[in-house]
């Protein structure tokens, strides 16, 4: 019988930001968090942009994407979304197909409004 690969390591980060408390979203290779100050931070591959830092460099230590008002965070392989307070949809990354709702099929570096 082949023995099943367990894949807890991918978990290691998740479970870290458990421990924190803090609300977060982590996808296959990328990871965001919202500090109680509402400011939201990522870390890890950002190979399309998924991290929102105007960049496409990858993230060894979190980075600030924004400053304050944000209230719930999502993630998915390549893109990222989180919404705000006052209720507007933000989303950054991986844009081939319109996956990312802005009337676009372009890639975004940093957070561009949905709604």
């Amino acid at each position: 019988m082949k023995k099943k690969r367990s894949n807890f390591h991918l978990l290691l980060p998740f479970f870290a930001f458990l421990l924190l408390g803090l609300p977060k979203a982590k996808a296959q290779d990328h990871t965001l968090f919202i500090k109680s100050d509402g400011s939201l931070w990522s870390m890890g591959n950002n190979g399309i942009g998924q991290l929102g830092d105007g960049t496409t460099t990858n993230r060894t230590s979190p980075v600030k994407v924004v400053d304050s008002g944000v209230a719930q965070v999502a993630t998915a392989y390549g893109r990222s979304l989180f919404l705000k307070s006052d209720g507007s949809l933000w989303a950054m990354g991986q844009n081939g197909f319109g996956q990312l709702g802005d009337g676009t099929t372009t890639n975004k570096l940093s957070p561009v409004k949905v709604v």
